[in-house]
């Protein structure tokens, strides 16, 4: 950006300052609008002989501060060139004392961390177990756990994993759907002093073998539900089922007890998304999380008649608030039935049944809640929470239509415990964005420039988070932890910062405001991605030589992934989707895949993705043959896709997955037909019958079985 600058500055120099007329303009990082750039103009010498310097600034665009800090980049800049005229200009640092002062220290003067005195995820409810024993803690359908029993139980777990020889440090698996044995497992294993690992029973056996090795999982706890395919065991790796093996566990003492934990001892890992082609796990300490649940205490005071929703996905670390923080302050925690956070009509009801005081959704999902019949009935709720993607002014424009509730957007990634800032959205918001707020205690953000300087306010610049919140590192990854987790040259010695990868910029007052990726890692309905994980695994397939992968929107604003492909031009998606399914989650499998003869590219010989051809579902190249619905509720559901896909016709026999139907559309449809026939049907039905014909005979049985159980 400052190109301009840089020849405006030879070429005067080059002149020795004679006959001097010129007129340049400095466009403001960040912005190409015409109103945020800077004239600046040079005339003869004054009678004094000094050089006259003009800052032409739009008043409207540049408020009193910029109007003052500005024009000084200039000539500290100036200053620097004159003290080593062959400088790299994006090496000076810019900053005024005062600014960077303020963008340092004063925007990051939030409280110091808290005092956790000793304690770990823990402490705070044994101590609320002794307060309230015959309280409810631990709900799912019909089923009820105390205080009391909830915590019996998990130091029988836990007393029986130290008995086969698991304690402090150790890595104890769980791969179970949501039940009551979840929130179990978790307590559980860090009763015995262990850190937990959760494990989607859903991923592909080679993921789940890859996670368990690498992170020397001495222990896999399930509850008599297997994973996708048949588990066995994984060497190193033993499996106790908390349902069929509970009667030995039973056995054990029902007392708390001590188990040597502290503060700095691992508490969980949580495996995301790697670049290389495989996930990587990030290992967190009990202080870092504690620190983050302290915060949220004092943001918002809950007692004993809040219940909290737990419906996030558990190997989303944005479950473990939802797991800890009601249950040390009398709260009740409420599970959701597997997959029940993909169907809006259930949650409303949910709702509705348990009197669900806290809730929290990716702003995707939100996006779809928000469509649903029955908000009016959700009378019991009191606030919201989203985190995992950007919240849309028209998202939170629409929230506010509906609801006048507290509703607070957090963010964070998995490498600093959960989150690291907050913002309460408004209504009426008049800002070009919804921002992302300002730091969380014991926590600090830098915008930095790539010399790990600081931007100016208002200019982007790469996120960095320090504080106590950080993650010890990547589980077995030395290189890629000393990449991300960089020395902090802004604290103490031996402090570090981790490098987000997220473009932000701070606003005159502190608040930041998200403004994308500087790489290829993309987040999707709350999951975080790395593109080069699934192009490493789709290269791997004998039929591609090379392969990219990027996010893109459908009509309705909704993401997917779409893969493009060089190698054999005949092969079938189906042969690629089975690829990486046996080794990828379903949420990072393309939803199409298109053929290149060759990649375009850019200067520097490598793939130019903003050149890649756009990926149109609608067009009759994804379409079979015609075929115009041949019944009542044929029509009726023709007429749902069409209206929720935006298709102006769809066949019985075109394939939802060719026409882009992704996992929030399937919610979308399934949550239009409950509404409408008043059935309740899974949103895996979609995908197990993705056409018309298919969907519209498995309502039909549907509603055969719901007539006989009436019967």
């Amino acid at each position: 950006s400052f190109n301009v600058l840089l020849n405006f500055i030879s070429g005067t120099f080059s002149d020795s300052f004679e006959n001097v007329s010129m007129q340049s303009e400095w466009v403001l990082p960040g912005h190409a609008d015409p109103a945020h750039h800077l004239r600046l103009q040079i005339h003869d010498f004054d009678s004094t002989g000094a050089i006259k310097l003009f800052f032409d600034m739009n008043t409207s665009v540049f408020d009193d501060a910029c109007r003052e800090n500005v024009p000084q980049h200039f000539l500290n800049i100036l200053d620097a060139f004159l003290e080593n005229r062959n400088q790299s200009i994006t090496s000076v640092d810019i900053l005024a004392k005062a600014e960077k002062e303020k963008v340092l220290n004063q925007f990051n003067k939030t409280q110091k961390a808290f005092d956790l005195d000793h304690q770990t995820l823990l402490t705070h409810f044994e101590q609320q177990v002794k307060k309230t024993p015959n309280a409810p803690a631990v709900l799912f359908e019909d089923e009820v756990w105390t205080y009391r029993q909830f915590n019996e139980k998990a130091n029988q777990l836990g007393h029986f994993l130290l008995k086969q020889g698991i304690g402090k440090e150790d890595v104890v698996a769980i791969s179970m759907e949501r039940s009551l044995e979840m929130p179990l497992a978790i307590y559980g294993v860090l009763k015995s002093g262990a850190a937990y690992l959760p494990i989607d029973p859903a991923y592909p056996m080679e993921r789940v073998d890859f996670i368990l090795k690498d992170a020397s999982a001495k222990m896999l706890l399930t509850n008599g539900r297997k994973t996708r395919d048949e588990k066995r065991e994984t060497e190193g790796t033993s499996t106790l089922d908390l349902v069929a093996d509970w009667a030995e566990v039973s056995e054990e003492s029902t007392g708390d007890f001590e188990n040597g934990v502290r503060l700095e001892n691992l508490a969980y890992i949580i495996y995301t998304s790697g670049s290389t082609g495989n996930p990587k796990g990030v290992a967190t300490e009990h202080r870092a999380i504690c620190n983050r649940i302290e915060w949220e205490k004092e943001l918002v005071k809950i007692d004993e008649s809040d219940r909290i929703l737990q419906k996030t996905p558990y190997t989303f670390d944005v479950s473990i608030p939802e797991f800890f923080r009601c249950l040390q302050d009398g709260a009740q925690l409420v599970m959701a039935r597997p997959e029940g956070h993909k169907d809006p009509t259930y949650l409303v009801e949910t709702i509705q049944r348990f009197g669900i005081t806290t809730i929290h959704f990716v702003p995707s999902m939100l996006t779809v809640f928000l469509e649903a019949s029955g908000l009016e009935n959700c009378k019991s709720l009191r606030r919201f929470y989203s985190t995992g993607e950007a919240i849309s002014l028209e998202l939170q424009n629409k929230f506010f239509e509906k609801f006048d509730l507290p509703y607070y957007n957090l963010y964070g990634p998995t490498e600093a415990a959960v989150e690291v800032s907050v913002w309460q959205c408004q209504p009426n918001y008049k800002g070009s964005s919804v921002p992302i707020g300002v730091p969380m205690p014991g926590n600090q953000i830098y915008i930095l420039n790539e010399k790990l300087q600081p931007t100016p306010v208002g200019t982007p610049g790469e996120l960095y988070i320090g504080g106590v919140q950080l993650a010890r590192g990547y589980v077995n990854r030395p290189k890629l932890t000393a990449e991300r987790f960089v020395p902090n040259p802004f604290a103490e010695a031996g402090a570090k910062m981790y490098r987000s990868g997220d473009l932000a910029r701070y606003r005159a007052d502190g608040v930041i405001e998200f403004l994308g990726r500087v790489d290829f890692q993309v987040k999707m309905r709350g999951f975080r991605i790395e593109l080069g994980e699934i192009e490493a695994i789709l290269e791997s397939h004998e039929a591609v030589t090379k392969a990219v992968v990027v996010m893109q929107e459908d009509a309705t604003g909704l993401q997917y992934l779409t893969a493009y492909y060089s190698g054999e031009s005949n092969k079938s998606e189906v042969a690629f989707i089975h690829h990486l399914a046996a080794r990828l989650p379903e949420y990072m499998i393309p939803t199409q895949f298109i053929f290149m003869e060759e990649f375009p590219v850019g200067s520097a010989g490598k793939v130019d993705r903003k050149k890649l051809p756009k990926s149109i579902f609608n067009t009759t190249k994804n379409k079979t043959e015609y075929v115009a619905p041949r019944n009542q509720l044929e029509e009726m559901v023709a007429e749902i896709w069409q209206e929720v896909m935006q298709i102006e016709q769809i066949g019985v026999h075109d394939n939802f997955l060719h026409l882009g139907g992704h996992s929030l559309t399937a919610i979308r449809l399934v949550s239009r037909v409950t509404e409408d026939l008043d059935l309740p049907i899974s949103v895996n039905a979609v995908f197990e019958n993705p056409t018309i014909e298919l969907f519209a005979k498995a309502i039909e049985m549907r509603m055969e079985e719901e007539l006989a159980n009436e019967e």
